[in-house]
């Protein structure tokens, strides 16, 4: 009868557990490519501004440095690396991403050879609107709004 006791003050005072008793890892990162309702709502907003065809809306996507194309042509991102790259550069030109570390969500559209970039997902953050980065394909910020 001793043995069994000395045995598990042996396996308790290892810190070893018993097979079934393994404590709960937390996952390895959070997804950096937001595709949630939020996104699609994100989508959605960008291919109405990309469908501007009034002189107005051409010198707003003038001043965003986008270029007019098909509204369908916009797309989510959902390639982990590109949403990675897409995250360190919003937290180093987003006013809102100030203080925030990559890697965390972020909300991508691609329109043409541009990337719209929003905070996505759960960051702790509060906010009405979130502020957009236009970057370039190797993610040099051209505009923000």
């Amino acid at each position: 009868m001793r043995r069994p006791r000395r045995l598990l003050a042996l396996v308790v005072s290892l810190g070893v557990a018993p097979v079934g008793a393994r404590a709960q890892e937390p996952p390895a990162h959070f997804p950096a490519c937001s595709t949630d309702s939020a996104a699609r709502a994100f989508l959605s907003r960008v291919r109405y501004l990309l469908s501007s065809q009034d002189e107005a809306g051409r010198a707003r996507l003038d001043s965003l440095s986008l270029e007019p194309i098909p509204p369908d042509e916009a797309n989510l991102v959902t390639e982990e690396p590109v949403c990675l790259a897409a995250a360190s550069a919003y937290a180093a030109n987003a006013h809102q991403a100030s203080g925030l570390r990559a890697p965390f969500p972020v909300m991508i559209v691609r329109a043409g050879a541009r990337y719209l970039v929003q905070l996505g997902g759960v960051t702790g953050r509060e906010a009405a609107e979130w502020e957009v980065v236009v970057f370039d394909p190797v993610f040099s910020a051209l505009a923000r709004y």
